[in-house]
């Protein structure tokens, strides 16, 4: 080798050193830099909100941002992760050193969501190793090992132990969609910094839905530091609706301004919410809303339960018809259907009478093929439900479903757990959104009958919903009609061995007297909520 071509290696090292350390200090200069292909020559642009959030990665340990809706934010932790395995692995030359984890509260937020950009940006960068279809980066060493640079995970949410066992001198946790990540789960992540501070990262972020959860204690923990002179423990970035780049003005691509929230987006949540509604407050605003306590169905809860597609872990198999019927006036008789975990809005009507709803309802039970059609008995339900019995029943004497009667009054499993089958319902089907078993219809009306539900614990320790009255009046006079039929569509009734005395008759479960001798699956050792 002559001295030339060894000077020019000395000082082709010392530029990629420099450019290292520039790449290291400045994320959004990597990503300009590296992160670019033939459709995206001018590389990866990041705006100020985000590169704020860049520095405070290199200046801090723990990170969290409250943003708005539409502002970019899984799109940008991908961005980071990406940097953070690229640049230290840059650094080191040791891929033992470098672990990037990510979670969110749902795997389809996991792997379709946040994995879904760090594959494409592990393309357009050219990044070392390869990225698996579990969500694992991978790289092979000279000596022909395979080493995991990274991974998607979303473990169980009560297993505590879920993300310990990883120590790399250069860690970095990312909870996307923070607010809906069970404690259990934060908590976990949190504890794995454990090595020197300053190579070991954390970003939360997510939408400020739930005060509840730990991302909004963590949140209001740390405006108690800080308003009795003491130092918070996150550095917290605030991404408002009005620091977007269509609302301050500042100048970014095309096709960044098209990706964020829009002028137009926020007039709509204007005209739909008010400004003290919690949607408002937190998807607008990115702060966390003062919502009650005993609110049965926390809004990122509901969210999380509309975007999720069934964990088919659960194995849940139904076909099922859940009908609340109209009682009076202005609201509606509907019809939730049921397909296996997949909840789906199927009709809703008004003013007919029973022999016409039963008719209607028999003829969607056979469009759909269900198995089982569950009706609400209160008002005119138990006629419904007699006709029903006989328009089931086909040419050769057999019924082509089972109709169930459903009574919210009636009593639950547990009396020491539930006031009554309502309550048991109720929970149930929060239960099933916790663990991600359900996905519910895009329902405005659902929606907000769901947020509008909540509960107290009786004096005996009992979970009881609120009197359907005292829920009409914050609904403005309309009753929780789609609300219901989602949780007779939903509800387990294989929860329940009836007493012999009380067997149903053919074609018929009834659910009015569980008896007293009742088994019990129950997905949790208690409440899904906390007493108070």
């Amino acid at each position: 080798m002559s001295f030339g071509d060894a000077l020019k290696i000395a000082e082709d090292r010392m530029r990629a050193k420099a450019r290292l350390k520039v790449h290291m200090q400045h994320p959004e200069v990597w990503a300009r830099e590296v992160l670019r292909n033939d459709d995206n020559p001018d590389g990866m642009f990041l705006w100020s909100k985000q590169i704020d959030i860049a520095n405070s990665l290199v200046e801090n340990s723990y990170t969290a941002v409250k943003s708005c809706h539409g502002s970019g934010k899984s799109h940008s932790a991908a961005v980071f992760v990406c940097w953070f395995v690229a640049t230290r692995l840059a650094l080191t030359g040791n891929p033992n050193s470098v672990y990037v984890i990510t979670t969110a509260p749902t795997y389809a937020q996991v792997h379709k969501v946040l994995w879904e950009s760090i594959r494409a940006f592990h393309a357009m960068g050219n990044l070392p190793g390869y990225i698996t279809t579990q969500d694992e980066w991978k790289i092979v060493t000279e000596d022909g090992r395979t080493v995991e640079l990274a991974s998607g995970r979303k473990p169980s949410d009560t297993d505590t132990n879920g993300f310990q066992g990883i120590h790399r001198d250069h860690l970095m946790i990312v909870l996307d969609e923070a607010n809906g990540i069970r404690e259990e789960l934060f908590r976990g992540a949190v504890s794995m910094l454990t090595g020197d501070m300053s190579q070991q990262k954390m970003l939360a972020i997510g939408n400020p839905d739930d005060p509840n959860s730990l991302f909004g204690q963590e949140d209001s923990k740390d405006r108690k530091r800080i308003s009795s002179g003491k130092s918070p423990f996150w550095n917290w970035i605030k991404i408002r609706a009005w620091d977007t780049p269509n609302f301050t003005g500042e100048e970014v691509p095309e096709r960044v301004s098209k990706a964020v929230l829009s002028k137009d987006w926020v007039e709509r949540a204007r005209m739909q919410w008010r400004e003290d509604d919690a949607r408002w407050i937190s998807k607008i605003l990115a702060e966390f809303p003062q919502a009650s306590t005993d609110s049965m169905f926390p809004v990122n809860l509901l969210e999380q339960a509309r975007e999720n597609e069934p964990d088919p872990t659960w194995k849940i198999t139904a076909n099922t018809l859940g009908v609340d019927l109209a009682r009076m006036g202005d609201d509606r008789s509907v019809v939730m259907h049921n397909v296996d975990g997949v909840v789906k809005l199927l009709d809703s009507w008004t003013k007919l009478d029973t022999v016409e709803s039963a008719q209607r309802i028999d003829k969607l039970a056979r469009q759909v093929e269900a198995r089982q059609v569950r009706v609400d008995v209160g008002a005119f339900g138990w006629a419904v439900v007699d006709m029903l019995r006989r328009l089931a029943v086909n040419s050769g004497g057999m019924m082509d479903y089972q109709v169930v009667k459903m009574d919210g009054s009636a009593k639950s499993p547990d009396a020491k757990k539930w006031r009554n089958a309502r309550a048991f319902w109720y929970d149930s089907l929060k239960q099933q959104m916790m663990l991600n078993a359900l996905q519910i219809p895009d329902v405005d009306e659902l929606d907000l009958e769901l947020r509008a539900i909540r509960y107290f614990i009786t004096k005996d320790g009992a979970l009881q919903i609120e009197e359907k009255a005292e829920i009409k009046k914050r609904l403005e006079g309309k009753s929780t009609d789609y609300a219901d039929a989602a949780i007779y569509a939903t509800a387990d009734l294989d929860m329940y061995i009836e007493e012999d005395q009380n067997k149903p008759q053919d074609g018929e479960t009834s659910v009015l007297d569980f008896g007293q001798e009742l088994l019990l699956r129950q997905l949790t050792g208690g409440f899904s909520v906390s007493p108070v």
